[in-house]
C-alpha cells in the first residue's frame, strides 16, 4: 500500500497526514484521547478501495499545537482542500465525531456521508460523572502528573465502568497509553491554544443534517455516550443506530474487524445512492 505522508501549514499549525489508497474519497479522525495510529489496524483493508485520508489533530501525534484560536472543523477544511477531496465519506470517534458534526453544519456541501463513533457534540450537558472526571484529569495535569492523567484516562474511556484496564488486550491499552501521553505532552506544552466549536452549538443545529450517518456504540462506554447517540439519532433525518456489544469507547481499536466491516457496509450504500 503506497502511503503519502507530510505536514499541511493551516492557521500557524503543521497538520500531520497519511494518505493511501484509491477510490472514492473517506477521512479518519481520531478520538480525544488518542492520534492517527488509532488506525493503523484498519487502513489497509479501506484503502484497497478508497482514498484514505488519516490525521493527527492539533495537539496530537505529529501535529503542532501553536497558540491562540483556532478550531478542529476548518483544519479539516484546509486538508480536503489541499488534497482536492469531493464530499467524503468521514468516520470520527469520540471528539473526532463532533469536530465532524461542526463540519457538516459549517461545510453540508462537501459531506458525503457522517460515521460517528462513540459520538461527542458541541452543546451537551455532560452528567456528574463526566464533569468529575474532568475535575480529576485538570488536577493531575495541574501537578504536571501526565501518568496519573493518562491512567485516569485509560481507566474511565478505555475500559468504561464495568471493565478494569487487564480484561483488555494488552497491545491495545499499551498504544491508548502511549498515544494518550503524547498528546498530554504537546498540550501542555501550549496551554494558550483553545479550540473552538460553532455558535450556536451543534445540539440545536442537529435537524439540518441531511446526509447519511451512522452511529455506533459499544456497550461497554460511558451513559454519556448512550445519550448523546440517542439523541443524534432522533434528531439526524435517515440515521442508523448501532450497538455493538463487548467493546467501549474505542470500539474500532477493540474489534476491528467487525467496526471495518460495518463501515464498509455503509461505505458501499452511500457510494450506491
Amino acid at each position: 500500500m503506497q502511503t503519502q505522508a507530510g505536514f499541511l501549514k493551516n492557521n500557524g499549525a503543521e497538520i500531520f497526514f497519511e494518505l493511501a489508497g484509491d477510490g472514492p474519497p473517506l477521512v479518519l479522525i481520531h478520538a480525544g484521547v488518542a492520534d492517527s495510529r488509532m488506525w493503523d489496524g484498519i487502513c489497509e483493508a479501506l484503502a484497497k478501495k478508497s482514498r484514505v485520508l488519516r490525521y493527527d489533530l492539533r495537539g496530537y501525534g505529529k501535529s503542532s499545537l501553536p497558540g491562540g484560536p483556532f478550531a478542529h472543523h476548518e483544519d479539516l477544511h484546509a486538508l480536503l482542500t489541499h488534497h482536492g477531496l469531493q464530499k467524503p465519506v468521514l468516520v470520527g470517534v469520540s471528539y473526532g465525531a463532533k469536530i465532524l458534526i461542526d463540519f457538516a453544519l459549517t461545510y453540508p456541501e462537501l459531506c458525503g456521508g457522517l460515521v460517528l463513533v462513540s459520538p461527542v457534540v458541541g452543546g451537551w450537558s455532560f452528567s456528574s460523572e463526566i464533569h468529575e472526571f474532568g475535575s480529576s484529569e485538570d488536577e493531575f495535569l495541574e501537578r504536571g502528573d501526565i501518568e496519573g492523567a493518562t491512567e485516569l484516562n485509560l481507566r474511565f474511556w478505555l475500559a468504561g465502568p464495568k471493565r478494569s484496564l487487564d480484561q483488555l488486550n494488552v497491545i491495545v491499552v499499551e498504544k491508548a497509553r502511549e498515544m494518550q501521553k503524547n498528546a498530554f505532552r504537546v498540550q501542555l506544552a501550549s496551554k494558550e491554544a483553545v479550540a473552538q466549536g460553532i455558535e450556536p452549538p451543534a445540539t440545536k443545529r442537529l435537524a439540518e443534517i441531511e446526509c447519511p450517518a451512522l452511529i455506533i456504540t459499544g456497550d461497554q462506554d460511558v451513559a454519556d455516550i448512550f445519550a448523546i447517540a440517542e439523541r443524534l439519532h432522533r434528531d439526524i433525518s435517515g440515521s442508523v443506530l448501532q450497538p455493538l456489544k463487548g467493546v467501549g469507547h474505542l470500539l474500532c481499536m477493540e474489534q476491528p474487524e467487525k467496526f471495518t466491516a460495518l463501515l464498509k457496509e455503509f461505505l458501499r450504500r452511500v457510494r450506491e445512492r
